[in-house]
Order: structure tokens, then C-alpha cells, then sequence
């Protein structure tokens, strides 16, 4: 299996930040919770501890020794703690500029404190990381052997010096935009997976894979609808009949585009366990499905697992064959910011209840009795274009920071056309059972 840490958002950056601040090797300690999933063991950090200057016993350019007190405290805080069950220490070698590895001395500490926690905390997760300026090593203990330990972080910025030129014939322009390091910052995000590749996620595949992302993932378990014709990216009259599934018909469009990119595609329900296993190292994802069970999942699974997403709707609204309100949303959420689709009451439980039922009695009752309004919706090419290219300029904004980031982000077009931000209440969000 393979382990790896995943921090919140920028919760690395400034660690590293503070302990290469000073010239003298530096420590931490990081609590977090492991999640295991497939062939992936998560260490999720939800804290970090740093001593004070009274908690070091001595400290050099080659050395540190951190009194035992400290560390025996913040052991049993963790141990007491429900929601920590990892315990990983954290020091720096600022003497070795680019290959790092563990000293013969962290070797023999390593071994004394394991007898330790062998003794009097045998169900914590522990493990060690060595940092410098621009390498790092990590090994967690796993079954009394120690096992390498992967920073998701890390290994992405490490890969940013290996990776080759991007093709300049198809990306002329856009490196002309934004520079051929940061495009390859968006190529690193590994794997992008679309939710839904209907009218808002075909337009976003296209235009994620036009900006220079190498690596897509498509998720959708319906096929091609004549319905679809007036609002869905690469798909024609000869796919609707032959009922080819929406997500086999993109990626042929896609590839006619730049054979060179790598597109999974999974025609199953995102909930189905197998789709999860395939998902999980996903570095971003983009959820433009109109299902609520679907969106539920999808938000409880990136806040479980720390996985970034990006969330898009749009509203058309007709009363008595007049238009009444045409608007879009793209919420962003990132590991460890206080609030989700949930307690921001875009989740509808009445919506994921029906969509639960397997029972067609059932559902029919419900409509009948006004429980659910089981219509479809008005759909148009231009909204979906406009919310679609907006959710990849965020995508994009987080690179090339060309732009103030938000969270929220509306459009209207009920008398002019206006895009605003949508600021977030975070004292109303309080004791939610999934992000807090």
C-alpha cells in the first residue's frame, strides 16, 4: 500500500516557512487522522505543534534535542484526542541543500522512542520526516517495519524540475498568457476529474485540456440524448443513435484535439465503490452533476480526504413562458476551510432521499404529493459556456494568480449582466458533522 500525508491548503508552505526561518535545525510535531481507502493509506494532519523555546534542550546547524517533557505532553494530548490517531515527527537538516536522509543518530533516537510507544501507545500511527530547503524523506512504522512516507505536496513541486518542455506547437498561446513554468504547474495537477460530463462538464473538459491540463477524468453513467445536442460539448447526431455513453463520445473529441493527453473515463455512478478506489488521488475535482446524491457524496468524500473541488450550477427559472431568472454559482472548497456544500445549503435532503429510492411507488408518491418536483430543467450553451469558463479561470487563478481569490462566485443576467462575489458567513456555519 502506499503512504501518503495530505495537508490543508498552504498548511506546508508555511511550516516550511517557519522552520527554515532560522539557520539552526528546527521540529514539529504533525497530529492527524489516517483514512485508508483502496490500495492508499491518508494521513490527514489536522495540527501542528511547535515547542517553544523552553521545550529545547540544545540546538545547533547539525543538531536538535527537544526535551522529553514536551514530547511525553503532546503525546498524551493526542492519545486522548477522538479525532488524531497519528503521531509523526518533523525535523530540519538545513546543512544539506539538495538529498536528504535520515542521520545515524535519527536512526538510533528513532529506535529508543519506538520501545516507547510500543510499551504505552501501541495504537498510534508513527512516523518521521526529514526536511531540506528542496528535498524531503518520510517513513511511517507500519507492522513493527518502516515504510517510505510520500508528502502529496511535495511530490508535485519535485516534479515540476523533471518535467519535460509541454508541447509549444499546441500551447503557443497559452504559455504566451502565462509563461511555461506556470503551465507546467497546471499540468503537475495530476489527475483533474470532471463529475458529470453533460453541458457545464464537457465544456470544462475542453477547456482545462485547451489551458495545458494533461490528465483528465470523466465520470458520467449516462449516454448521449438527442437532448443533449443543444448544449453538450463533442458529441453529434450519429452518437444520440447510437446511444454511445457521454463519456466515450468526449473523449474522442478531446483526443482529436491533442492526442497526447491521458483521459480516463469511468461510465458508472460515482457512487459505486470501484469509482472511488480510481478517484481518490485525484488533485482537483470538478462537480457539475444536477444530482444531489451525487453531490453529496462527492462533497463528503473531498472534505473526508482532503481533496479540493470545485462545485458549478446554473438556474434557468420560467414562470408562464417568461424568463424569471438566469444566474449561475461555483463554489470552491479546499482542505480544511470551515464550511461545505452542506452547511452552506446548496445540498437539498428531500432531492437525496428521492434520488435514494429505488422503489418507483415510492418516488410517484412523492411527486404526487408535491415532495418533489421531478421536471427537467431548461438548459442553454451559452450559460453553461459562461459558468464553465468561469470555473476554469478559478482553477486557473490559483497558479497564476492573476486575480483577488474567492470562494463564491455568482453570475445574473436578469437585467445586466453582473458577476459578484458572495461572501461567506463563517460565524453562521457552526457544528457541521461533516466539515467541522
Amino acid at each position: 500500500m502506499e503512504n501518503e500525508i495530505r495537508f490543508k491548503r498552504n498548511q506546508i508552505e508555511k511550516m516550511k516557512m517557519k522552520l527554515f526561518s532560522e539557520k539552526e535545525e528546527q521540529y514539529c510535531i504533525l497530529a492527524g487522522k489516517l483514512e485508508e481507502i483502496g490500495k492508499k493509506r491518508i494521513y490527514k494532519i489536522l495540527e501542528i505543534i511547535y515547542p517553544n523555546k523552553s521545550d529545547i534542550k540544545s540546538l545547533s546547524n547539525v543538531h536538535i534535542s527537544i526535551k522529553k517533557e514536551f514530547i511525553y505532553a503532546n503525546l498524551e494530548k493526542i492519545n486522548k484526542r477522538m479525532d488524531i490517531d497519528t503521531f509523526l515527527e518533523v525535523h530540519t537538516h538545513p546543512f544539506q541543500k539538495n538529498e536528504v536522509d535520515f542521520s545515524f543518530v535519527d536512526d538510533n533516537d528513532e529506535k529508543e522512542f519506538n520501545k516507547y510507544l510500543q510499551k504505552f501507545y501501541k495504537k498510534l500511527n508513527y512516523g518521521n520526516i526529514v526536511f531540506s530547503k528542496t528535498a524531503y524523506k518520510g517513513r511511517v512504522l507500519i507492522a513493527e517495519k518502516f515504510e517510505d512516507l510520500k508528502i502529496r505536496e511535495e511530490e508535485r513541486v519535485m516534479s515540476l524540475e523533471k518535467l519535460s518542455d509541454i508541447n509549444f506547437k499546441i500551447y503557443d498561446r497559452s504559455i504566451r498568457f502565462m509563461g511555461m513554468k506556470k503551465l507546467k504547474e497546471i499540468n503537475l495537477q495530476k489527475k483533474v476529474t470532471i463529475v458529470g460530463v453533460g453541458g457545464l462538464g464537457s465544456i470544462i473538459a475542453e477547456n482545462l485540456l485547451q489551458m495545458g491540463v494533461q490528465n483528465l477524468v470523466l465520470i458520467d453513467d449516462d449516454i448521449v440524448d438527442f437532448s443533449n445536442l443543444n448544449r453538450m460539448v463533442g458529441i453529434n447526431y450519429k452518437d444520440a443513435q447510437e446511444k454511445k455513453y457521454k463519456v466515450e463520445a468526449l473523449k474522442e473529441h478531446l483526443y482529436s484535439i491533442n492526442p497526447e493527453v491521458q483521459i480516463e473515463t469511468i461510465n458508472k455512478s460515482v457512487l459505486e465503490k470501484e469509482v472511488l478506489d480510481r478517484i481518490i488521488d485525484s488533485s482537483k475535482i470538478f462537480l457539475t452533476t444536477d444530482n444531489h446524491l451525487s453531490r453529496a457524496f462527492i462533497n463528503d468524500m473531498c472534505v473526508k480526504y482532503y481533496i479540493p473541488f470545485i462545485s458549478i450550477g446554473v438556474n434557468i427559472s420560467i414562470n408562464k413562458e417568461k424568463i424569471t431568472d438566469i444566474s449561475g454559482e461555483i463554489i470552491k472548497i479546499n482542505p480544511g476551510d470551515k464550511f461545505c456544500l452542506r452547511c452552506l445549503k446548496r445540498l437539498n435532503q428531500i432531492k437525496i432521499d428521492y434520488e435514494k429510492i429505488n422503489c418507483e411507488e415510492i418516488k410517484n408518491k412523492m411527486e404526487k404529493n408535491r415532495y418533489i418536483k421531478n421536471e427537467k430543467e431548461p438548459a442553454v450553451k451559452t450559460l453553461n459556456s459562461i459558468m464553465g469558463a468561469l470555473a476554469v479561470d478559478m482553477f486557473l487563478n490559483e497558479s497564476i494568480k492573476y486575480s483577488r481569490e474567492v470562494n463564491i462566485l455568482v453570475y445574473e443576467y436578469n437585467d445586466l449582466p453582473k458577476i459578484y462575489e458572495e461572501k461567506i458567513d463563517l460565524k453562521k456555519i457552526k457544528n457541521c458533522y461533516i466539515c467541522h
